[in-house]
């Protein structure tokens, strides 16, 4: 599965308050034709993140043809789960016409550095401004999922329904030094897309002592297999790189990643940090949308498969 480079989205420039710095968490919803918007978490001075979006033409990847001058959503009222940062992960097209949109808040806590957790939000006007539908987490903490339940993909299940795969988990460990999230990733069920089971079942667990999470999974179709790209928090390099798996016929998920590769481009120039792959098939080709060094600060890189 070789990825070939073909355009960049830079970073903020700094001239808005709420975006002075980084495209966090690429997430792009098929606008029509050769047109796809992307929603990202940028930052402001204080490192807050809040959502926002480009639109781009696949013509000619990385040129912004429109972009969001206020957040298409801001973060929580003071002591919300998504107070001190949000970020996108999932836009789901309703039968209805709206999108919903699945992101991770940010909470910063006394104890521990953080916890992240799901929220969720809909759009009447194509994700041009997104409403949340609660106020508190669509995933909330459980005994067994007590920190994290973030970096969800939501995809419409082939028996109806919604399938859910996130990252989840409830604890930290000292890395070189610093205090890094640990969790797996599962998956869950729901009806409805709102109302979802307390705890997930583990379908991708860290390869020990090598990894310490593994986070943002993304499920997609190709040559008649069922694919999910995911980040790898490697423990050596600190850092997140590409990972692949892929489901069997019994619904296991197998880890492949010798067969996932990219190339590097411009200014994201390392294979070491890839992070928050998506996918989308535009036109026929299959494209993917990732962040490199520093989740995201020197933009969003666009890549096709070979």
């Amino acid at each position: 599965m070789q990825w070939t480079t073909i355009g960049h989205i830079a970073p903020p420039t700094g001239t808005l308050q709420w975006a002075r710095s980084h495209l966090t968490m690429p997430t792009p919803l098929h606008l029509g034709g050769s047109n796809v918007r992307i929603f990202f978490s940028a930052r402001d001075d204080s490192n807050v993140g809040r959502i926002g979006y480009v639109d781009i033409d696949m013509n000619a990847p990385g040129r912004i043809t429109a972009m969001s001058l206020a957040p298409a959503l801001d973060i929580g009222t003071p002591g919300s789960f998504d107070d001190n940062g949000v970020a996108p992960s999932s836009v789901v097209a309703l039968p209805d016409g709206r999108l919903r949109l699945y992101y991770v808040g940010f909470e910063l806590s006394t104890r521990v550095r953080y916890r992240m957790l799901t929220g969720v939000a809909d759009s009447e006007d194509s994700g041009r401004t997104f409403r949340r539908v609660f106020a508190t987490p669509v995933l909330e903490r459980s005994d067994h999922e007590r920190l994290f339940r973030c970096g969800p993909q939501v995809l419409p299940a082939r028996g109806g329904g919604y399938d859910l795969w996130y990252a989840a988990g409830s604890d930290w460990a000292l890395v070189n030094g610093k205090s890094l999230p640990v969790y797996d990733l599962r998956h869950v069920h729901s009806v409805d897309g709102l109302h979802w089971a307390p705890e997930g079942r583990t379908v991708l667990e860290p390869r020990a002592p090598a990894e310490h999470g593994l986070g943002r999974p993304w499920v997609f179709d190709h040559a008649g297999q069922r694919w999910m790209l995911l980040s790898v928090r490697d423990t050596a390099a600190a850092t997140y790189r590409l990972g692949c798996a892929a489901q069997g016929d019994d619904g296991a998920w197998s880890r492949c990643d010798d067969i996932a590769s990219i190339s590097p481009f411009g200014p994201l120039t390392t294979t070491i940090d890839v992070m928050y792959a998506s996918v989308l098939v535009v036109s026929g080709t299959t494209v993917m949308f990732y962040n490199g060094r520093d989740f995201g600060a020197d933009g969003i890189g666009i890549a096709r498969l070979s």
